[in-house]
């Protein structure tokens, strides 16, 4: 489980995780649709009460319930575990004071199994669902298979020339970090069905510093991060960085809170395109931890132009299947007519 920004920031993060079930009760397979129109959702039941939770790839595998609907289920908490510093912080605003309790949780196919669920008293941070989940809530399937829109009749094998198959070595939300190799070096990988494909300030220095993207635009644009909502972010050509393969022509960067207010700052002192370019060079310094990877998020702009992504949490892997095409960028309509194959 990740505890990051978005992500619940507590003592103990290990115990919060997912209730691991046994490699016998992992000997099937969950099928899930993605449509470009909506986001994927998730029916469940906790405690015998209905919930519709937003599936978030990103997300830890744990519930994370919208105090509304938790004041009508009426869950218990655990009054130990409940005293942790159990806090969210949402793009700079802290959220505190939140508790948490193991849940009975029932699945569509009628199997059932405790989960780690946590809510916030007053406060719902999800609209249109009753909360959010992370993948490792379904480890205990043999596979989750998410068919996605680029989806079409021509076969999905391996050895058909019409499809590339990207494998990565872990599941998100099963381990703490999902790792590949790539032409910086170790990075953490994620997914996104909600945010386009971006990376973070250690992955960016280090693709700069060896030329294989270009310079971030001088353009504030909003874009989704997840459940958060959309946060000014800016755009970075790629000119030559791969994942273990994939290479969108696109990453984009979010500003940090400071960031943004620094610039609003200057703006009103000096040239907005001079003083753009001097706060994202300065911002985008050496991370003060030297040798952690950083961390780059295959977004929707790649994951909604291919076939399907397969969780499989018996060999612990991950695998993306797409059509032997390039991949747009962040409001891109175009696409480069460089492959990059993993070999």
């Amino acid at each position: 489980m990740r505890c990051s920004l978005g992500s619940v920031l507590m003592g103990l993060c290990g115990v919060m995780g997912v209730l691991g079930a046994s490699d016998d009760a992992r000997a099937d397979e969950l099928e899930l649709t993605v449509e470009t129109t909506a986001p994927l959702y998730l029916d469940l039941a906790l405690d015998g009460d209905p919930v519709r939770l937003l599936l978030d790839l990103e997300s830890p595998g744990l519930v994370i319930l919208n105090g509304s609907r938790e004041a009508e289920i009426g869950l218990l908490s655990n009054p130990i575990l409940s005293r942790l510093p159990i806090s969210i912080d949402l793009d700079g605003a802290h959220l505190g004071g939140g508790k948490t309790g193991r849940t009975p949780v029932r699945f569509p196919d009628g199997r059932r199994s405790r989960h780690r669920v946590i809510w916030f008293e007053g406060h719902d941070l999800v609209e249109m669902a009753d909360g959010i989940v992370g993948p490792g809530l379904l480890s205990g399937y043999g596979q989750v298979r998410m068919n996605l829109p680029g989806r079409t009749d021509v076969d999905t094998g391996t050895g058909d020339e019409n499809v590339q198959v990207y494998l990565f070595d872990g599941v998100p939300g099963l381990s703490p970090e999902l790792t590949l190799q790539s032409d910086i070096g170790p990075v953490h990988v994620g997914f996104s069905l909600i945010s386009p494909t971006r990376m973070d300030d250690a992955a960016y220095h280090r693709s700069r510093q060896m030329g294989l993207v270009d310079r971030a635009s001088l353009e504030l644009e909003d874009h989704p991060m997840g459940w958060l909502g959309r946060i000014p972010a800016v755009s970075i050509p790629n000119s030559g960085l791969s994942l273990a393969g994939v290479e969108p022509t696109r990453f984009v960067r979010h500003l940090r809170r400071d960031e943004r207010e620094a610039l609003t700052e200057h703006r009103a002192r000096a040239d907005r395109e001079v003083v753009m370019e001097q706060i994202i060079v300065r911002a985008t310094r050496p991370d003060p931890r030297p040798g952690r990877p950083g961390r780059l998020i295959l977004g929707r702009d790649v994951l909604m132009t291919c076939l399907e992504l397969v969780f499989d949490f018996q060999t612990e892997t991950t695998r993306l299947t797409c059509p032997v095409k390039q991949f747009p960028g962040p409001g891109d309509s175009e696409r480069s007519d460089r492959p990059h194959p993993h070999r």
